[in-house]
């Protein structure tokens, strides 16, 4: 899970793809480049899922604005959206 900071959770709600790197408060433990990764602001609130860089300054790209319990991100996910 990452943790995002107010202005990172504020533009990903407003419907910015991306989270900067510099608005990660908490990057998420154990996670590879690539990663799917729960994405939730500062108060624990629950913004989405997106894929996880280590390296680039885009560290969050959004997937779907939903959990994980209302929306798995696998290959059915994808393929719905191409």
């Amino acid at each position: 899970m990452a943790t995002v900071s107010p202005h990172g959770a504020q533009r990903l709600r407003r419907l910015n793809p991306w989270c900067y790197r510099t608005d990660v408060v908490r990057p998420p433990e154990g996670a590879a480049p690539g990663d799917v990764v729960h994405v939730q602001d500062s108060q624990g609130n629950p913004v989405g899922q997106a894929f996880w860089s280590i390296r680039s300054p885009l560290a969050l790209r959004l997937l779907t604005r939903s959990s994980s319990s209302d929306e798995r991100v696998d290959d059915a996910f994808f393929q719905r959206r191409i």
